[in-house]
Parts: C-alpha cells; sequence; structure tokens
C-alpha cells in the first residue's frame, strides 16, 4: 500500500500483455479501469513495458497507450531490475520501502507526461539503448547458466538450491564488495543459522523462481524472454500483478515458497477477461 494525500492505495503491476489488450479491446480495457477506481490502484508499468510499446513500431497502438495512461491520475513507472537490486543492496540493514522502487510518477496530477519519458526523457531514451543492445548478451548468458546447471529439473526438491545459488551468484557478480563483506560479518557474528543474505533480495529470487518453472523446466528461452524475465523483479513489492496466464500460474506456485509472492492479489487474462487467481 502506498499513502498519496491521506489515501491508501494499492499498487497494481500491469504486465505488456495486459497493457496491449486494453489497447486493443475498448471494454477490456473499460474493466480493467473501473476495477483500478473500484479497488483503488495506482498502475504501476515496468520501464520494460515502455520499450517493448515503443519498439512495437506501431504508431497507432502506442498513441493508443499514450491517450489511455495520460488520462489516469495516478500511474507510476518502476525501476529496472538493475535499479531494484541496487536499492535492496543500499537498504540491507536499514530496510526497504515500497515507494524506493517508484521512479517517475505520470498522469493528470503530474506534469511529466508518458509522450515526454518515451520521447524527451534522456535517461529512458539511454535506457532503452542499453536495454536492447545488451538483451542478446543477457540471453547467451541465461542460456548458458541454464545449459550448465547441475540441477535437475525434474525434480522439484532442488529449486530451492537452484534459486539461492543463482541469487547469490547475481549478487557477487553485480555487488562483490557488498556480498564479501556481508558473509565475513555473519561468520564473525555467528549469524549463519539466523541471517539468510537471499531473503534480502526477492526481487533476483523471483527472477530465479521464474527462471526455473519457465525455462529449466519447460522451455528453451528465445531474445523476447529477455524482458518478461527482468521485468519481474519489483513484483515483491507490488500488492496486485495483472499478468499473461502462464506467468500468473508460476506466481502463485511460487507463492508457496515466498511471503512476498504470496500476500500479492494475482489477476490473469482468460478470454478477454480479467480473472482473480489468488
Amino acid at each position: 500500500m502506498i499513502n498519496i494525500k491521506g489515501k491508501e492505495y494499492k499498487l497494481a503491476f500491469v504486465d505488456t500483455c495486459i497493457l496491449s489488450q486494453m489497447v486493443r479491446d475498448d471494454k477490456f480495457c473499460l474493466e480493467v479501469l473501473n476495477k483500478s477506481v473500484e479497488e483503488k490502484w495506482i498502475f504501476c508499468v515496468s520501464m520494460y513495458n515502455l520499450v517493448e510499446l515503443k519498439q512495437c513500431n506501431n504508431d497507432e497502438k502506442l498513441n493508443r497507450f499514450i491517450e489511455i495512461f495520460d488520462n489516469i491520475p495516478n500511474v507510476f513507472i518502476i525501476k529496472s531490475h538493475v535499479a531494484v537490486i541496487k536499492e535492496e543492496v543500499d537498504s540491507y540493514i536499514k530496510g526497504f520501502k515500497q515507494e524506493q522502487i517508484l521512479q517517475v510518477k505520470i498522469g493528470s496530477t503530474s506534469s511529466v507526461k508518458l509522450k515526454e519519458v518515451l520521447f524527451e526523457f534522456k535517461e529512458f531514451n539511454d535506457f532503452e539503448k542499453e536495454f536492447m543492445s545488451t538483451r542478446e548478451d543477457t540471453l547467451n548468458i541465461i542460456q548458458t547458466n541454464l545449459k550448465d546447471s547441475k540441477y535437475n529439473p525434474t525434480n522439484p526438491t532442488e529449486i530451492k538450491n537452484f534459486v539461492i545459488n543463482g541469487t547469490l551468484t547475481q549478487l557477487s557478480l553485480r555487488h562483490p564488495t557488498f556480498l564479501k563483506n556481508r558473509i565475513s560479518f555473519i561468520k564473525k557474528h555467528n549469524l549463519i543459522t539466523k541471517e539468510r543474505i537471499e531473503d534480502k533480495f526477492p526481487s533476483l529470487k523471483l527472477m530465479h523462481y521464474i527462471m526455473y518453472y519457465k525455462f529449466l523446466t519447460n522451455r528453451n528461452m528465445e531474445l523476447s524472454d529477455v524482458g518478461d524475465l527482468v521485468m519481474v523483479a519489483p513484483i515483491p513489492y507490488m500488492d496486485i500483478v495483472l499478468i499473461e496466464k502462464q506467468q500468473a500460474e508460476f506466481l502463485r506456485q511460487i507463492g508457496s515458497k515466498m511471503k512476498e509472492i504470496k500476500k500479492l492479489e494475482i489477476y490473469k487474462m482468460n478470454d478477454k477477461n480479467l480473472i482473480k487467481v489468488q
């Protein structure tokens, strides 16, 4: 929940599949918007959502998206997975506040508009260029890690070790000094049985759970999957998720393993209707 001018709202993460359907289908769009008003949702859109919509090279679709969301009172653009993980590192001791994942507020209560973000903000343009230029390398790294994984994808009992080891490996690559210092502190103060470093990084944990369910046990990862994987990073800090069917099912399963996901209200799109999963 987040407080805006004395009123409590739920943060609702919306994936590209839902956004695209809202653009295509006025009835579905109205259903989602009415639900957001009734339930007091604040729509949260990932930076990756914006890149995907902009890269589809469909001006009509993009303009319709801008028209819809620039007329919603409050919309938040959410930080990238790299920025969310950095916030988790910085907040390891002092605690993490939900607001820290919010990047740019847009909508009728702000002077900032989506069109400005997409075409005029240097920060977004730099992010778009970097993501598009590095996603192939990201795909190759993930594919190699999955291929070299020693975990048996048919043995669900190994999922915990896959997630823990993957999370700590990513931390060692992204923030080596932090991880080294923290492990030394834990050993020095004999906290090894009390403190689980990976539990303070739900963004990385969720990404590895999705990686396990979707790619280690299901199918090969493709270039278009890179955005789908990294954009889930802020979901543990959401109250509600509106997402495509398969991802909704994965989140439902992960809910029994992550307390941050268990508390989520999950909605999926089914036959052009919004269906609550949990």
